[in-house]
């Protein structure tokens, strides 16, 4: 069975003041036709993960999470539903011919941070 998959990379600006998004970009990439050998079997985690494989994604568990950010790295969606990544594909409704988009984010640290305390040679005290 073959799949098209829209891969898409959706950058996110995150303050590390505010601890959330204050800007979201989504790069189009080309779309790319994957082989899947039993839909009854194939989870959308395992399409996710060899879509990933084949554009040269970084493995998710080798991304820094900043502080509060709380969602997953990748969701996968069909016909406007977000898929399950533990179904297979055939319960998730997707078939042969269907088109699949993959969104992966990544995180873009911006901003400044809050430091509460002292700094080495400084004393918020003495002012020096």
């Amino acid at each position: 069975m073959q799949i098209k998959v829209q891969p898409r990379i959706q950058r996110e600006t995150w303050s590390l003041y505010w601890k959330a998004p204050t800007k979201t970009d989504t790069v189009c990439l080309e779309a790319v036709t994957l082989d899947v050998d039993d839909a009854g079997s194939s989870t959308v985690a395992a399409l996710m993960d060899t879509l990933a494989a084949q554009l040269n994604w970084p493995p998710e568990d080798g991304l820094v999470r900043l502080d509060k950010f709380e969602e997953p790295w990748q969701r996968a969606l069909c016909r406007g539903r977000l898929l399950a990544p533990g179904a297979t594909l055939a319960d998730a409704g997707v078939g042969e011919g269907d088109v699949v988009t993959v969104v992966r984010i990544e995180l873009l640290a911006e901003g400044w941070k809050m430091f509460c305390g002292e700094w080495a040679g400084y004393s918020a005290v003495s002012g020096q």
